[in-house]
């Protein structure tokens, strides 16, 4: 049989069954038409971000940043490096001027914060710009806990 997967939108929060070779070509959420399993950084607002969450048992690193910010402007192009190179990981962002109860609930005090998710709770945290290559290594030190 074909293995499927759940994949949770961003774009709604509703879940979809993606087959195992839908992965190469692009499949959009039957809901909203949302692209699914795109690769890169997810937007996520606070509507859907529980569903993302919980919805997929793939670790989930979100970036917590304002667009005024410059140091989160940096690090945009290496969180989209990084979630081009890890598909065995989940990279989202959240606007923090949009979703303050989100920042406010995960005491997001200062941006950019990344946080690193497993199984729904925050496991690990980072404040302040980081290179590809730290970020790298992080990640492998969080995934190996």
């Amino acid at each position: 049989a074909m293995e499927t997967r759940v994949v949770v939108c961003s774009g709604c929060g509703k879940r979809n069954r993606v087959a195992g070779d839908e992965e190469r070509r692009v499949p959009v959420c039957g809901f909203c038409k949302t692209p699914l399993l795109k690769p890169g950084l997810t937007e996520l607002n606070g509507a859907v971000f529980e569903r993302f969450l919980q919805g997929d048992p793939k670790p989930l690193l979100i970036d917590f940043y304002a667009p005024w910010c410059v140091p989160c402007r940096a690090m945009a192009p290496v969180l989209e490096a990084l979630a081009a190179s890890h598909p065995e990981l989940r990279v989202g962002k959240v606007n923090v001027d949009q979703e303050m109860g989100l920042a406010e609930r995960y005491g997001v005090a200062s941006v950019p914060t990344l946080l690193f998710f497993r199984e729904g709770r925050v496991e690990e945290r980072q404040t302040g710009t980081l290179s590809l290559q730290a970020l790298e290594r992080l990640i492998q030190e969080w995934g190996r806990k």
